[in-house]
């Protein structure tokens, strides 16, 4: 998050926007959030997530627009943390600040916890593929309640990707362009592309009885189901136990993942191809966003074993994972 946001943002406005749910600041346990201010509460024995949002980066349209697909999806059956609303009916409350507005949202907390690393089994793979493939088959008959809350195109949200690229690493910002324009060139129909969640992985649901709750629906927007599809498998390369490179750990999750998929939507296989793409994609991405966001020169944890060695792998057209998907 830009430092001036968290500079403009405090307890005043929290308060405000808190108030409009019933909530006092005292209720409020603040759990952090990357792109977003998080805090945690609890009301008759049940635990909610108040997120708080900024215009600069989402408008109230925009948040209006994820929160009409998030409740569609729960009452169409999916296991995902719906958004309640406020005192006066709303699900997006905003406070105006001197140039930028704050909106909050309430959800419900999901029940369970974050996936370790002991926790990952087939059961799992193949449960997390039947959400994603559920996603999917709903999407397709999702049509907004009002067209100036629909989502963004996927584009949209990647605008700022390269500035943040180093300037004396002109072959990575090369790469990032060519990547974005062979990926805007793919088909579209509605059975390959459409509104999808874009950051599925284990950090963003819980787990209860090997049942997935899925939250976080900040990033959704359109864009090609298959990345759906990569994202979860670039991301299970961040467990320290299973490592980036593992190719054996990863075919067998892609494996029960696409196994779970496969009981929820279909996806015409010839798309399994486009993985390695959308896998490069992701990982400049991420690179880009460290150098945004982070120091990279004393960089911790799953943060620092990424970046080795990476802006040589992404020069050198290395791939994420050296698997051929046409064969899974």
């Amino acid at each position: 998050m830009d430092k001036n946001i968290r500079e403009k943002f405090n307890e005043e406005i929290l308060g405000l926007i808190a108030k409009r749910y019933g909530v006092s600041l005292k209720e409020l346990d603040n759990i952090g959030g990357f792109e977003n201010f998080v805090y945690e509460f609890n009301r008759k024995d049940k635990d909610y997530i108040l997120r708080i949002s900024h215009s600069k980066r989402r408008s109230m349209n925009m948040i209006e627009g994820e929160v009409d697909w998030l409740n569609y999806l729960y009452n169409n059956g999916l296991s995902v943390s719906p958004a309640i609303s406020s005192k006066e009916g709303n699900f997006v409350e905003r406070v105006q600040s001197k140039d930028v507005d704050f909106l909050g949202v309430v959800f419900e907390k999901a029940e369970g916890r974050h996936v370790e690393y002991k926790d990952l089994k087939p059961e799992i793979f193949i449960e997390w593929g039947k959400v994603i493939g559920k996603i999917h088959r709903l999407t397709k008959y999702y049509i907004p309640k009002k067209s100036d809350i629909k989502r963004f195109n996927w584009l949209d949200d990647y605008r700022e990707v390269e500035s943040y690229i180093p300037k004396n690493q002109p072959i990575i910002k090369e790469k990032y362009r060519n990547i974005v324009k062979y990926i805007n060139e793919l088909p579209k129909d509605r059975d390959s592309y459409g509104l999808i969640h874009t950051d599925a992985h284990s950090g963003n649901f819980f787990v209860k009885d090997n049942k997935i709750t899925l939250f976080d629906f900040d990033d959704s927007c359109y864009k090609w189901f298959i990345s759906d599809i990569a994202i979860p498998l670039f991301y299970y390369g961040m467990y320290e136990n299973v490592g980036f490179d593992n190719i054996e750990k990863s075919k067998e999750f892609i494996h029960y993942f696409l196994e779970g998929y496969d009981k929820e939507n279909n996806l015409d296989s010839k798309w399994l191809k486009e993985i390695p793409v959308f896998l490069k994609l992701r990982e400049i991405v991420l690179y880009s966003v460290i150098y945004r966001s982070l120091d990279v020169n004393n960089l911790q944890g799953s943060a620092k074993r990424f970046m080795d060695k990476r802006s040589e792998r992404i020069e050198n057209d290395i791939r994420f994972l050296n698997i051929d998907f046409t064969k899974i």
